[in-house]
């Protein structure tokens, strides 16, 4: 047997044909620079927002339970430990300025994802767009992320092993329901939510993961190179987890895609149990948001 035969006897397996179409969608979509875009816009997003997590956690009289967190941080720790010294209405323009300033991200965030999404899909051009509602809801879902981390980190600080493996897994629950809620509002050509599932839980879990790795592994990294680098060892560890978060993010993309356009949607097969069966007979509407046939 020859190399092309070997080659096309390969390319036809199952496994390596959805490898083959992954890569392809990858680069078709311009998935790597989308994600490079994700991530600058993530930055923009996440710096304002932090700057108004902490003053709402000072505005609120939260400090007690939330300074040690956010001072261990790699992306909040300098500012939260001099922000005590502000006072109350320097704090509260301080939120208020910053929440504008976080929406104002979040827009520039949320028309990059939906081009993403768009791409991804394959889906024209025009309608990468996200309305109002959009991009109140994905601000507001980052930052709830962003605060039941710090709340989860709160939790792991003070309980033990176990504690913190149920932390962790508290981590990937809402970090996985919070992406599926933000990925409604983008455009895909189908309105069945379980299209949107295999994306959702690599991001899900590529977040955690990272995490993990941002808040054991990499402070003590640091430190070790603080002596040569300075600041700088920070930086770069900082901008490298935006840009593997974007990269997360536009791949998932593609990963939904390609699943979805080859096996279909779990809801599919949710659709042949008999309770959901009965239940969608009777209302029409429900099917029908699933993308379901009538």
């Amino acid at each position: 047997m020859g190399f092309r035969d070997r080659a096309e006897e390969l390319r036809t397996r199952p496994l390596v044909e959805v490898g083959t179409s992954l890569y392809l969608r990858d680069r078709d979509a311009f998935a790597s620079v989308l994600g490079s875009a994700i991530a600058l816009r993530l930055f923009l997003f996440v710096v304002p927002a932090n700057i108004a997590l902490i003053s709402l956690v000072h505005l609120l009289h939260l400090t007690s339970v939330f300074q040690s967190s956010l001072e261990s941080s790699v992306t909040t720790g300098e500012l939260a430990s001099t922000f005590s010294e502000v006072t109350f209405w320097s704090q509260l323009w301080t939120f208020v300025s910053s929440g504008v300033l976080t929406v104002w991200a979040g827009r520039s965030l949320a028309r990059v994802l939906a081009t993403g999404s768009t791409s991804a899909w394959q889906m024209p051009a025009h309608t990468a767009k996200v309305g109002v509602r959009g991009v109140v809801g994905l601000s507001s879902v980052l930052f709830g992320i962003l605060l039941m981390a710090a709340v989860l980190d709160r939790v792991r600080d003070v309980g033990g092993v176990a504690i913190s493996m149920l932390g962790w897994v508290g981590v990937f629950a809402m970090v996985t329901a919070g992406w599926f809620v933000l990925s409604l509002t983008l455009p895909r050509p189908s309105s069945d939510p379980g299209s949107l599932i295999p994306g959702v839980l690599v991001v899900g879990l590529g977040f955690t993961v990272l995490q993990w790795f941002m808040q054991f592994y990499l402070p003590r990294k640091i430190a070790e190179s603080s002596d040569r680098l300075g600041d700088l060892s920070a930086t770069v560890a900082a901008l490298s987890y935006f840009f593997f978060i974007g990269r997360i993010i536009a791949g998932a993309f593609v990963l939904s895609a390609v699943t979805y356009e080859r096996f279909g949607s779990i809801s599919t097969q949710l659709f042949e149990l008999r309770g959901i069966r009965t239940m969608s007979a009777r209302w029409p509407r429900l099917r029908r948001y699933f993308d379901q046939p009538t």
